[in-house]
């Protein structure tokens, strides 16, 4: 991931003699080298072929000048010429892993309930903080670790017979950030997974307790993973590695059927034979362990000066398999078997870094803010050294490096001009067309400067793609494109990326590429987004994506007295955490005060359905009654 010479970087417009209104930044003015260009086999570009030759000659390990979507084209074509092996993806930070995630699905050609893509992210909360991370995040974690461990087979399939997907191995998607953490060991997940077949004997209170020990939550209804259900003879679990929960039915103590089922519906669907239920949580431990650790917890606690009785409520609740807020932080002294996510990568795992200088920098700037909260909560609860916690920037980046990352880089270096295994991809943006679009949005023939870009593309020969967001979007620019004689065909089919369009076909496709377009002249390819041709559109708030800049990564980001928009309830004013008991337990929750005083109490792991209010300075927004 380490690079040097910031100040060597070639300038915006590419490097290598390019010019920022050359043939490779707005894809015109190559006529002869396109009409010289031998077809190839459809599928087969001169991308594949680069791939080939870097096998037959050296490994590849950067690829520099791509522009806009270009850089997970190309990872695209790094993941097919891969082959059915695992794939881990990594981005500077966490929006931009949900981006990537996304735009690989489309660009691989996969449909989303069964794709390969896993998400990985890095925790809400950081290390040290007084609160855990929400479970939904964990468990999500936790699907990626079971994932590369190989053990999804038929075991987790939602239907009788695995999907294809889960046959295969997972591209994990990850932010730089979500790599440091150090995670429980090969060997403690696998003994941890419980696994229940149709007839087998089992006892309904003992398999309940275990699932609790192992994280699962004990909820009157599951609704998110990670959560268990009891009603009699019926047992509802929602593995983190399954995107419905499971129906397990006894008859006395056998195992009669196990279903999935709709938790909006509570309708059953598919049956199974086997049910593999891994753990939701990172943090796994038997109660004997925290009996032998306990000398050692109190004697930590001593030196530094942490008050006996708050230890001893830390032992109490570890010893009743209760995780306290925070808890995580103190892994290696609750759980010393841990390992890194590299070491639960199988060996043929393909890595590929995008942007890594960026990476680079918010990792480092994580770090300084993790040792900040570390030195902070120094005196007034018990810590334990960065090193057993987590990776560091440098150890990150050696773990890359000794995996053989591919830098995958927008930018290209004067000073990489030669090297070994690097190739520069000539792509170049579309800015010039968007300020075009800009100027003409008002006039009659507002789409005139796409239409000539478009008819000299394909006058070439080129593959013309426009990423729409929808499907109305793609038939209205249809529509609009039709008045410039311009035709184009409609695409919603989930295809890969080397499948889009025909050399001098026009295509509109129904997927999210990220937002900015690009040309990529060796590959005679065009792609615009439909954002650079309309502008960037408002996006409805929904529970799945709130707008950019507005999310909660943890409770930290709020102070009281803030506004807080709840995905059901709307706009209100966050009062703080309050702690309140309920069930023999005390909990702290989020007090949001909605109109007239009335006050809506929510978990802290319910954080994701709210958002901080966004408005112009001095604008004050009128509340909500609840």
């Amino acid at each position: 991931m380490r690079g040097s010479g910031v100040s060597a970087l070639a300038g915006e417009a590419g490097s290598a003699g390019l010019n920022p209104i050359s043939a490779d930044e707005n894809g015109t003015g190559a006529g002869a080298e396109a009409r010289a260009r031998k077809p190839v086999r459809r599928g087969d570009t001169p991308f594949d072929r680069t791939l080939r030759d870097a096998r037959e000659s050296g490994p590849l390990r950067r690829i520099t000048g791509l522009r806009g979507a270009a850089g997970r084209v190309a990872a695209s074509h790094l993941i097919r010429a891969h082959g059915d092996r695992p794939v881990l993806y990594i981005t500077p930070d966490s929006r931009a892993a949900d981006a990537a995630a996304e735009a690989l699905i489309g660009l691989l050609g996969e449909r989303p309930d069964e794709s390969r893509i896993r998400r990985l992210p890095r925790h809400d909360t950081l290390p040290f903080d007084r609160f855990s991370p929400q479970p939904f995040v964990v468990a999500q974690r936790m699907e990626v670790l079971h994932a590369l461990g190989g053990e999804l087979g038929g075991a987790t399939s939602d239907a009788a017979e695995p999907s294809e997907a889960e046959l295969r191995p997972p591209i994990v998607v990850a932010p730089a950030s979500a790599l440091s953490l150090r995670v429980p060991s090969r060997r403690r997940l696998r003994a941890a997974t419980v696994r229940i077949a149709i007839g087998e004997s089992v006892d309904r209170d003992a398999l309940v307790a275990r699932l609790v020990a192992i994280g699962y939550q004990r909820m009157a209804l599951v609704e998110e993973a990670g959560e268990v259900a009891v009603r009699g003879d019926i047992l509802d679990i929602f593995p983190p590695n399954l995107d419905k929960p499971l129906r397990i039915e006894l008859w006395g103590d056998q195992v009669d059927s196990i279903r999935s089922f709709d938790p909006a519906s509570q309708r059953s669907q598919a049956k199974r034979a086997l049910a593999l239920l891994p753990p939701p949580r990172e943090l796994l431990f038997e109660r004997d362990e925290i009996v032998e650790r306990a000398a050692s917890i109190r004697a930590l606690a001593a030196e530094q000066a942490i008050p006996a009785a708050q230890v001893d409520a830390l032992v109490d609740s570890l010893l009743r398999g209760a995780i306290p807020p925070g808890a995580e932080s103190l892994a290696p002294l609750i759980q010393p078997e841990l390992e890194t996510i590299f070491d639960h990568l199988p060996g043929d795992t393909l890595v590929l870094i995008e942007e890594p200088e960026l990476g680079v920098a918010r990792l480092a700037r994580l770090f300084e803010e993790i040792e900040t909260n570390r030195l902070a909560a120094q005196g007034e609860r018990i810590t334990v050294p960065l090193e057993q916690l987590l990776l560091s920037p440098e150890q990150v980046a050696d773990a890359l490096t000794a995996r053989g990352a591919i830098r995958l880089e927008r930018l290209e270096l004067v000073e990489s001009a030669g090297e070994a295994g690097r190739h520069h991809a000539r792509t170049g943006t579309l800015e010039d067309l968007r300020r075009a679009l800009v100027a003409t949005r008002s006039h009659d023939r507002a789409l005139a400067p796409l239409a000539e870009r478009c008819n000299a593309w394909l006058a070439e020969r080129w593959r013309v793609v426009i990423a729409c967001s929808s499907l109305s979007s793609a038939e209205r620019l249809k529509h609009l494109l039709a008045d410039y004689r311009l035709e184009a065909a409609v695409a919603t089919d989930p295809r890969p990326v080397w499948h889009w369009s025909l050399p001098g076909r026009l295509e509109l496709r129904v997927v999210d590429v990220g937002g900015e377009g690009f040309v990529w002249t060796d590959q005679a390819l065009a792609v615009v987004c439909d954002e650079e041709i309309f502008g960037v559109r408002e996006r409805r708030r929904s529970r799945a994506g709130w707008r950019d800049g507005q999310k909660l990564d943890g409770i930290a980001q709020l102070a009281p007295g803030d506004f807080l928009v709840h995905v059901d309830h709307g706009i209100g004013i966050y009062r703080g955490l309050k702690e309140l008991a309920a069930g023999g337990t005390r909990s702290e929750l989020l007090a949001i005060e909605y109109l007239g005083g009335d006050k809506l109490f929510l978990p802290v792991d319910r954080l994701a359905s709210v958002q901080r209010y966004g408005a112009a300075d001095g604008v004050q927004p009128r509340i909500d009654k609840l």
